[in-house]
């Protein structure tokens, strides 16, 4: 059998998707004993890889707090930069109607 601390490199490589055959060139066990091993340890191995996978939705799922930063952020320097130009070319109800998609397009992403 293998090490306690080969056990849990197998547990963690797992956790994270690796195969069984890139792990075994990795820690050096053979392919056999690490599906023995998977079997063994199936429960501790699922817990790992919820954590993996609720660490990867913090680090890229916008929450919806966050998703109101980002539309308000944007909004608030699309209407900077709309205060600093020359929109004489553009009717009033142009410019509204596109501040008014801009608004609606950040209400949708927020549900």
């Amino acid at each position: 059998m293998i090490d306690n601390d080969k056990k849990m490199r197998f547990i963690d490589l797992r956790a994270q998707g690796w195969s069984f055959d890139r792990i075994a060139a990795e820690i050096g066990v053979s392919k056999p004993t690490l599906i023995k091993i998977n079997k063994k340890y199936a429960a501790r191995i699922a817990d790992a890889q919820r954590i993996v996978l609720e660490e990867l939705q913090e680090k890229y799922y916008l929450s919806s707090r966050k998703k109101i930063e980002l539309y308000g952020r944007r909004l608030l320097t699309i209407k900077s930069l709309l205060d600093e130009r020359d929109l004489s070319i553009f009717t009033t109800a142009q410019l509204m109607e596109y501040e008014a998609r801009y608004i609606k397009m950040g209400n949708k992403n927020l549900l």
